[in-house]
């Protein structure tokens, strides 16, 4: 991360949040552009081996409030993502990656005062990278209408 201006704590564990720079957001302007998405930036993360989100739930970091938010994930290792579905049950996603074949994968979910999807993350082996956006409901509409559900 060189000097240590490049990332600072992610404030929820111990992942790493990239800060804004010519270095880390070209694959976010790729990623908005192939999605159709406008000035919707949220973040991008980075875990680190052995790095952890606890338990949480964005609800008060939405900016409009009651908006969506996607997460696309790519890893080179393992790593645990953990939520909370509609009935209350943990849900545990293995995110599993292999020298040849990186994992990539993305996450929807709708964040504000009273939509609270709690989640976490745990990474064993590998890093992890997370880059956020938000969307708007018309916006969540239209990808969760291509999405393809492999839990449950």
């Amino acid at each position: 991360l060189g000097s240590g201006r490049s990332a600072c704590a992610a404030g929820v564990g111990s992942a790493w949040k990239l800060q804004a720079s010519e270095r880390h957001w070209p694959v976010m302007a790729e990623a908005r552009e192939s999605l159709g998405v406008r000035d919707s930036r949220r973040n991008a993360l980075l875990y680190n081996e052995g790095a952890f989100a606890m338990w949480h739930a964005n609800t008060f970091d939405s900016n409009p409030a009651g908006t969506w938010r996607l997460y696309l994930v790519t890893s080179t290792g393992n790593s645990t993502f953990a939520f909370q579905d509609a009935d209350g049950e943990t849900v545990r996603i293995r995110e599993e990656a292999t020298p040849e074949k990186p994992y990539a994968g993305a996450r929807i979910f709708r964040v504000g005062r009273c939509a609270r999807r709690y989640h976490s993350i745990v990474v064993g082996a590998g890093l992890r990278f997370s880059f956020g956006f938000i969307l708007t409901d018309a916006k969540a509409k239209e990808l969760l209408g291509r999405a393809v559900r492999t839990w449950k």
